[in-house]
Order: C-alpha cells, then structure tokens, then sequence
C-alpha cells in the first residue's frame, strides 16, 4: 500500500487541494490513496518531489529513512548528556583526588623535616599517595574511554545529520 494519504495527511492538505495541485482528478486521487488504481511512474515522481521523499517510500516500498536517523540522532543526544555528566564528574573526583595527593606530600615534607612523623604515619600517607595514583589512573582510563564514546558519538551524529540534511534536499 502506499503512502500517499499519509503524506498527504502530514502537508495538513484536503484530497481535493492535492488533486488541484497535481492537476488530477479528485477521483483518481482517492483511488490512488485507496489502491484502487496504481500511480503512474510520471505522477509517482511529482508527488515524490511533492512530499520531498523518495518515489519508493512513497510507493510504499522503503522505509522513510530520515524518520529512523531522528530516532537515532535523537538517542544520541542523550548519550551526550549521560557523557557529559561522566566527565564532570570524573574531572571533580581528579581534582579531589590530585589536591588530597599534593595535601599530603606536604605534610609528610614538613613532618620529615621537622622530624615528627613517625615511620607508621610516613608508611600510611605513602600507602594513601599510592592507592590514590592508582585511582587517577582509573580515572584517566574511564575519561579516555568516555572520551573515545564521545568523540564516535560526535561522528555519528554528525554523519546523521548530513545524511538527514541530504535526504530533505533530494
């Protein structure tokens, strides 16, 4: 069945005020949306062009392509919020994470200095530097990661939205 009612439907256009626009008879429109008749393939490319869809989408053949990279551009968006919100947190646990790190290499500089830290304090804060490097190397793994989706999903969305571009065009 084609799509022509439909598309009709969507322009918010009277059978009849399409009828005049193509310069066919009403009737023959009707039977057009009703499969009573086939389109002829010269008809079929004027109302393709039309409805600015392809004459097989119209005909009822392929599926309207730009609806499903919406859809799919649409998702993307989210990922990018979801990837966003990743970053920003990652960065703030780093910069905690880095501050907590400096914090105690100056402390454990003026204890040995002055001589007032015992070995076991000097052994925990070292215990603690190391534990948090390897949780900023987690951290930078995750960001690259992210990174790496971001940067993928950027590319997508932006061959999405050329291809969209071009289906709306031709």
């Amino acid at each position: 069945m084609n799509r022509l009612k439909e598309l009709r439907q969507e322009k918010k256009l009277s059978q009849k005020e399409l009828a005049e626009i193509l310069r066919v008879h009403y009737r023959t429109l009707q039977n057009w949306e009703n499969g009573e008749s086939q389109i002829k393939p010269e008809k079929a490319k004027q109302l393709a062009d039309f409805f600015n869809v392809s004459v097989g989408y119209l005909l009822g053949y392929d599926t309207k392509i730009s609806e499903l990279q919406n859809d799919l551009l649409i998702s993307t968006k989210g990922l990018e919020r979801t990837i966003s919100e990743a970053f920003s947190q990652a960065n703030s646990y780093f910069e905690l994470q880095t501050q907590g790190i400096v914090d105690t290499i100056d402390l454990l500089i003026e204890g040995v200095k002055n001589e007032q830290l015992p070995p076991k304090q000097i052994v925990e804060a070292l215990e603690f530097i190391k534990e948090s490097a390897k949780s900023l190397d987690e951290i930078v793994d995750k960001m690259t990661e992210y990174q790496a989706k971001y940067t993928a999903e950027n590319l997508l969305r932006y061959r999405l939205e050329n291809k969209i571009n071009k289906n709306n065009k031709g």
